[in-house]
């Protein structure tokens, strides 16, 4: 482990300063915990390209589908509490009329829902999906709305082999959908009543666009232009959260050593299934619920509206990685040449 002194910080802050020249990003925030508690955060780079007001570690980044592994966990808790079971099938958990209504196949169960093995392909992708997005940014998604865009016909449930992995935000629109079913309650409120709040995450919450202005990093394109604050309903569940380095540092934490659920169920959640060779590539990439372990780093990367994302645990130290700019390069994969640079001066 190394010495956290100035000379520590004064490495981070060069080392930063050459990732964001080299891949032309407005700023980047890093979290880094270590195995004796100590914590560095460094903040380099500006919130905003126009005003160039200086970026902290106070500001908020969309996290994408970080906002996945907060779906996951609510999950766990209630199958924990006998709510639900993860070999339950979709169609015994929410309605007919809602199954029938999307297409999906009523067999898909919970687990194959969390750890990507649905066969559903990402709503994401749709067309039709996109083009309403791009015509109406406006617009405000119900949950609901969403399932129409599943592209249902393209693959069945796959898998005893997980040979056709494919990820999905589809599934977690759905995850979303029946942890509002088992406990009729809303969403928002269970984030705030089972994981925010007991754990202090005072800055963890859906995207207010009134609200959040002056808190929240402006997100840029790859010309490092910021783009206008937009409504992430369209994402919800599956994508739609706000955060800082802080809250996700302790959250992380709460991830790694399963406080919020039984140890059978932080067992289950790092129950991992190899991904498929087309997949991985030349990584080894294991699909946990709601996580991953790639090269043996767990976590988990997001990215929303010109903002990037990324827990992750490396040689026993807790990293957070927010980027408020689209990367030129596929460098926010677990193992990317952005992780690789961090790497070397942790």
């Amino acid at each position: 482990m190394p010495k956290v002194d100035q000379a520590f910080e004064q490495k981070l802050q060069t080392g930063i300063d050459k990732i964001l020249t080299q891949y032309e990003i407005p700023g980047l925030v890093l979290g880094a915990r270590f195995p004796n508690g100590e914590t560095v955060i460094c903040c380099r780079g500006i919130s905003n390209t126009q005003t160039q007001a200086k970026l902290t570690k106070n500001h908020q980044f969309r996290i994408g589908s970080l906002s996945k592994t907060f779906v996951a966990t609510l999950i766990l808790q209630f199958v924990d509490e006998g709510k639900i079971s993860l070999t339950q099938a979709v169609g015994d958990i929410l309605s007919p009329s809602l199954i029938n209504n999307s297409g999906i196949d009523k067999k898909i169960t919970v687990r194959q829902l969390l750890n990507h093995t649905s066969g559903l392909e990402d709503y994401i992708n749709n067309g039709e999906f996109k083009d309403i997005c791009l015509n109406q940014p406006e617009k405000i998604w119900e949950p609901e709305e969403l399932l129409r865009y599943f592209n249902t016909s393209v693959t069945p449930p796959l898998l005893e082999t997980h040979s056709q992995w494919r990820y999905s935000s589809s599934g977690y629109i759905l995850l979303g959908l029946i942890i509002e079913k088992v406990t009729g309650e809303k969403f928002e409120q269970l984030l705030f009543n089972r994981i925010t709040a007991p754990l202090g995450l005072q800055n963890t919450h859906f995207a207010d666009n009134n609200a959040c202005q002056k808190s929240l990093a402006s997100g840029h394109d790859k010309q490092l232009n910021p783009l206008p604050n937009k409504d992430t309903s369209f994402t919800w569940a599956a994508g739609g959260l706000i955060s800082t380095v802080e809250d996700l540092l302790t959250w992380q934490a709460a991830i790694n050593d399963g406080r919020l659920l039984s140890q059978e169920m932080q067992k289950q959640r790092l129950d991992f299934i190899d991904l498929p060779a087309h997949v991985s590539l030349d990584q080894h990439i294991q699909a946990g619920l709601g996580i991953f372990n790639i090269e043996g780093h767990l976590g988990h990367v997001g990215d929303m509206l010109g903002h990037e994302a990324a827990i992750l645990a490396h040689d026993d130290v807790q990293l957070v990685v927010l980027l408020n700019g689209e990367t030129k390069h596929p460098a926010m994969v677990f193992g990317g040449s952005i992780f690789e640079a961090i790497f070397e001066l942790i």
